[in-house]
């Protein structure tokens, strides 16, 4: 009886020590709370949970119902190393008291600008793209159609394809993410202009239609919806070299996105030799879309960068292309922005919503023709 008695009272005095000392420090790299609470001496793991480098598996086969999974129709996450944070338990803790490893990254969330080529530099920027973890590449696949759907996922992303040299890539992103395909110049479009619809219908017309209908894109509901077809040019004119198949392209992208005309696509013209479209020190031959949830001044937004393109008949080679091809942003709390902060085709039917590039895009595709 004595003994248990005497268990009691120092159990007692030990939490009158406690309450006497709540400010206690960290020791031995355990986070110790500060609080009035009578334990707020002890350091509780399981209030604090530290995670560094948590591994995101690819969920590409579960972000979207049965009907969409397969080779590209999915919004999936790529492989990434989560940045380290620290799990704070709910009560009575003082936050300003503990170690949260990213408040200096959080607060340069709000500082930054949107990850972009400095003048004259868009090579260097393109070079250090790939192999990274916010990078999903869209794979080229020997004789058919590639394409990836990646949702944004609140933070800084982007998307991208190299190794173009006469194919064809169908790009769609809006505020939820974005849709890039890979087309073969031989297999698909050379073969439509020939007439010969056999494998582009079902392997470029019908795989957009399931993008589209998966990815849920829709211009009437996302007025930030962009939509681009990166094709190789004729030399000698500059224009697209395979009209019609850019045509039949467009005319599905307009019958499947609600309200998408075909004056808002932007069709863009590139050049780019077999060499450089595989140098991954260059731009040529490549497409980035890039999406930040801090774009610039508190608006989200993303934009679209392209290597040498023609601008109607002027080549304009990627040293001297220092505008994105299409640029958008929007209120980061999800409230509809100012149009003129858009650049590229965009809307100007009766609701009154009108293409104004504000001075952001000199390319001919920026002006609603």
């Amino acid at each position: 009886m004595h003994f248990k008695r005497l268990l009691l009272n120092l159990s007692l005095f030990g939490l009158a020590v406690a309450r006497t000392y709540p400010n206690e420090q960290p020791r031995d790299n355990a986070l110790v709370a500060r609080s009035k609470n009578a334990l707020a001496g002890l350091p509780f793991s399981h209030l604090f949970t530290r995670q560094e480098e948590i591994e995101e598996e690819d969920d590409e086969d579960a972000c979207l119902p049965q009907a969409c999974r397969g080779d590209s129709n999915c919004r999936s996450t790529t492989k990434k190393n989560a940045p380290r944070h620290i799990n704070y338990a709910r009560g009575d803790v003082d936050a300003s008291s503990t170690v949260n490893e990213t408040d200096e990254n959080l607060f340069g969330l709000f500082k930054r600008d949107i990850d972009r080529p400095e003048q004259g530099g868009i090579d260097a920027w393109f070079s250090q793209q790939w192999d990274r973890d916010d990078m999903t590449e869209v794979p080229l696949e020997d004789d058919r159609q590639s394409s990836r759907n990646q949702k944004w996922d609140g933070g800084a992303r982007k998307v991208g394809i190299k190794g173009m040299c006469g194919c064809t890539s169908v790009i769609i992103a809006d505020k939820k993410g974005a849709y890039m395909s890979h087309f073969w110049e031989n297999r698909h479009f050379k073969m439509f202009e020939a007439g010969r619809q056999d494998e582009f219908i079902p392997e470029v017309i019908e795989e957009l239609e399931n993008a589209i209908g998966c990815g849920d894109f829709d211009k009437r509901r996302d007025r930030h919806t962009k939509v681009a077809i990166y094709t190789k040019a004729d030399s000698t004119t500059g224009k697209p070299r395979f009209p019609k198949s850019v045509d039949r392209v467009k005319q599905t992208l307009v019958e499947k996105i609600p309200g998408l005309k075909k004056k808002h696509i932007a069709v863009i013209p590139y050049h780019a030799a077999k060499d450089k479209s595989s140098d991954n020190s260059v731009a040529d031959g490549k497409v980035i879309v890039a999406y930040d949830p801090a774009a610039e001044e508190g608006k989200a937004g993303f934009d679209v960068w392209a290597g040498t393109i023609f601008d109607k008949d002027k080549l304009v080679p990627a040293t001297e292309n220092n505008a994105p091809v299409i640029s958008t942003r929007w209120n980061s709390d999800g409230s509809e922005s100012d149009p003129g902060e858009d650049s590229g085709p965009d809307q100007d039917d009766e609701e009154g919503v009108a293409d104004t590039n504000n001075g952001k895009c000199t390319w001919s595709w920026c002006t609603i023709l």
